[in-house]
């Protein structure tokens, strides 16, 4: 009888040892999940942030873009104008000097015919003096005669000096007109040349327009291409690499919960084999409490160890063996998700 009742204390104690040591591994292994679980969060957060961030990038280039466009809109309709003015400037110009030389060529046609005339009235003014002087060769009674009847001839030298007087003048008319006609269009080729000078200035500016428009161009295009390429590669690393972690973590995750449903399994059959067999269990309790005693309080760090060996696992009991596969399940998860943070943080410092 008091051998029995040492068993079932003894076994009773087991029970109790046992129980809290499964506790104190259930509570480890939750927490373990929590902190892979959390750990899984944070990356998704920072993929997410990383995300976020592209996207306010690409759209503060698309707005770069799109304000270098406008102020190139701008500049082409500016230089059009620019061109269209110079272009009228320099017809109107032509069309000046056209005129200032059909006016001179016409200046030095009326100053050719007004000298011609002069010519022409000095010989008739000798031709006057010289008729004028012949009377007074000829008898007193003839030039009375001559000078109470006035001749033909001398009616029609004085009409024609006359008309030629006449023509002189209105040919100087002609040539006051043509004069103020030429003052005039000297005028206005001065302020064309004026005007012309005062374009020059917008003409060399509107060349480095012309430059620096090609330069924004330029500038714009290759933004263009680095905004292509660098989004490009940005979707392309993002999407493989959210590709990669989302299917290491799910392969991960199921290797993990197959582990773990695997090792309840083999739990909730060993804990049923308990119930079942008590006297096998309470034999080998016995069996094994010399070493239990020894062991018992270092269980959790003997658990958690991974250098057990394959003769200590042989002896040791079964739920043992268990709880060792777990941690070591657990320990191997750890490892991978270290990987596969140091693999993600790698593959943005490669793009």
């Amino acid at each position: 009888k008091y051998q029995g009742i040492l068993i079932k204390f003894h076994i009773i104690y087991m029970d109790t040892v046992f129980l809290c040591t499964d506790l104190h591994l259930a509570a480890e292994l939750g927490k373990t999940l929590l902190e892979r679980n959390h750990e899984l969060e944070q990356a998704l957060q920072q993929m997410y942030s990383n995300n976020q961030e592209q996207q306010q990038e690409i759209e503060y280039l698309s707005k770069q873009v799109d304000s270098l466009r406008s102020v190139n809109d701008q500049h082409a309709k500016v230089y059009e104008q620019l061109d269209a003015t110079a272009r009228d400037l320099e017809q109107s110009n032509q069309r000046l000097v056209l005129d200032n030389r059909s006016a001179q060529l016409k200046i030095e046609g009326l100053t050719e015919t007004i000298n011609a005339l002069q010519c022409q009235m000095e010989e008739l003014q000798k031709e006057m003096t010289e008729i004028k002087m012949v009377p007074s060769e000829f008898p007193p009674f003839e030039h009375s005669a001559s000078v109470s009847t006035p001749s033909v001839e001398e009616e029609y030298w004085e009409e024609e000096h006359s008309a030629h007087l006449h023509c002189v003048e209105s040919l100087q008319a002609q040539l006051n007109a043509e004069r103020a006609l030429r003052e005039a269009a000297e005028q206005d080729a001065e302020t064309l040349a004026r005007e012309l000078s005062e374009l020059e200035p917008r003409l060399t500016l509107l060349d480095s327009y012309k430059a620096r428009l090609a330069e924004i161009e330029a500038e714009v295009e290759e933004l263009r291409q680095l905004w292509r390429s660098d989004s490009a590669l940005a979707g392309a690393g993002r999407e493989d690499s959210e590709t990669v972690k989302y299917h290491r973590g799910i392969s991960l995750l199921n290797e993990v919960d197959a582990e773990y449903s695997a090792l309840q399994r083999k739990y909730s059959a060993l804990l049923r084999r308990c119930e079942d067999k008590p006297q096998a269990l309470s034999h080998k309790a016995v069996q094994t409490s010399p070493i239990t005693e020894h062991t018992t309080p270092p269980l959790a760090k003997n658990t958690c160890s991974q250098g057990v060996g394959t003769q200590d696992n042989a002896n040791a009991p079964e739920y043992k063996v268990l709880f060792n596969e777990i941690f070591t399940c657990i320990q191997r998860s750890k490892e991978n998700l270290r990987e596969n943070r140091a693999e993600s943080s790698l593959i943005p410092n490669a793009q």
